[in-house]
Parts: structure tokens; C-alpha cells; sequence
């Protein structure tokens, strides 16, 4: 939640910034997102609650997309 709240007030700070430096922060930001998706999905797993697992998987593919699309439209 709090990397969400990154990209948001970053979102909000976009004038402030040269575009070459926000690819680069939104990047970033997106990276960790995918990482924190991640750890999430281990620790579900762990847990053996296989709904949950399908709906972070999900999750998962969404963020990869978006942020693969980001890789694609900027870099």
C-alpha cells in the first residue's frame, strides 16, 4: 500500500521532475511493487489458501503488465 502511495504523490509531483528522471522513479517504483507481489505470493503459499494465491497471481500479472508496458512505451 505505501509503494501505491508512492506512485500516487509521485503522480501528483510529476511538473516538479524532468520526464527523464519520472521514467526512472516510476520504474523503480513498479520493480518494487513486483517484489512486494511477490513476497506476498510466498507468504500465501506458505499458508496453503489457494484462493488467495490464484487472486495474488493475478495481481501479479496485472502489475507485470502495467509495468512491462511502462518498459515499452518509455525505455
Amino acid at each position: 500500500m505505501a509503494v501505491l502511495l508512492l506512485i500516487l504523490v509521485f503522480f501528483f509531483l510529476k511538473d516538479t521532475f524532468p520526464f527523464s528522471t519520472q521514467k526512472w522513479i516510476y520504474l523503480l517504483l513498479g520493480g518494487v511493487l513486483i517484489l512486494v507481489d511477490v513476497l506476498r505470493i510466498r507468504e500465501v503459499y506458505r499458508l496453503g489458501q489457494r484462493k488467495l494465491l490464484v487472486v495474488r497471481i493475478v495481481t501479479l500479472a496485472m502489475v507485470i503488465g502495467f509495468v512491462g508496458y511502462w518498459w515499452y512505451l518509455h525505455f
